[in-house]
């Protein structure tokens, strides 16, 4: 049993170290950008963040907009236990790449960075595209910018509801 336990181990840490093998060549020679978003997430799994966040980083450019939002999170909130500072423009330029290519969450974060910022112009703007990729925390934080026009603030909220983002009971009234 031992023996057999053994073999198996071994053959699961050759076939892996292969396959991380090929992907960095993926990523590094042919520009495979879901090879990156691998090589990345490996080295992330070794605690390697300074690499992971290299290949998360090109697979972003790459267009693979998964790493987009994990680059964006990570410069958005910093990150201490892996030594990687909150740097708010690294965020907007990784969040900006995904939101380009309508990812709902990149949209979203920009929409959170820009109320930090206090810009509502960019922070609307970034909340109603996430809220018509169907975000309903989107179209909440939406609704709740028209302060001033209540026939907008009702539009969104309406559809916060629709997207199950506001319990019902909250919705009929």
């Amino acid at each position: 049993m031992y023996k057999l336990l053994s073999v198996s181990i071994l053959l699961t840490v050759c076939c892996f170290a292969d396959d991380f093998k090929q992907d960095m060549q993926d990523c590094n020679k042919n520009k495979n950008n879901i090879a990156c978003h691998s090589v990345g997430a490996e080295y992330y799994e070794q605690k390697d963040f300074k690499n992971a966040m290299k290949y998360f980083m090109k697979a972003c450019e790459l267009k693979y907009v998964d790493s987009c939002l994990v680059v964006g999170n990570t410069y958005a909130l910093g990150q201490k236990a892996q030594n990687i500072a909150k740097n708010v423009d690294k965020a907007i330029k990784y969040y900006e790449i995904g939101c380009d290519l309508n990812h709902v969450g990149c949209c979203s974060g920009l929409g959170l960075i820009y109320g930090d910022l206090e810009n509502e112009k960019l922070e609307r703007k970034y909340h109603k595209k996430a809220c018509e990729l169907n975000d309903g925390g989107s179209c909440y934080i939406l609704s709740l910018s028209y302060f001033d026009n209540p026939a907008m603030k009702a539009k969104y909220f309406k559809k916060a509801c629709e997207l199950g983002y506001i319990e019902a009971k909250h919705c009929n009234k």
